[in-house]
């Protein structure tokens, strides 16, 4: 099992749904730690394995892992 982030967007016309859909997510296996109603979006963590069975859902857009950028120490060689 290998819990990744993901964002899960809604589609515009679900945007006022976000409740309804957050719910089905989390009976999908979603472990939601932030929802950004303005925008249609709720992140959280999920079993990868579960990704497709997010993007199944009636209202979301898409499910896109998140990625991780990392800014070297202002000490370091590279800037």
């Amino acid at each position: 099992m290998s819990m990744v982030e993901v964002s899960v967007a809604l589609a515009d016309m679900y945007i006022d749904e976000l409740p309804r859909i957050t719910r089905r997510c989390r009976r999908a296996g979603l472990r939601v730690t932030q929802q950004l109603p303005e925008v249609g979006i709720i992140i959280g963590t999920v079993d990868s394995t579960n990704i497709e069975k997010l993007a199944r859902i009636e209202g979301v857009a898409s499910v896109e892992q998140s990625r991780s950028l990392g800014v070297p120490p202002p000490e370091s060689e590279v800037q």
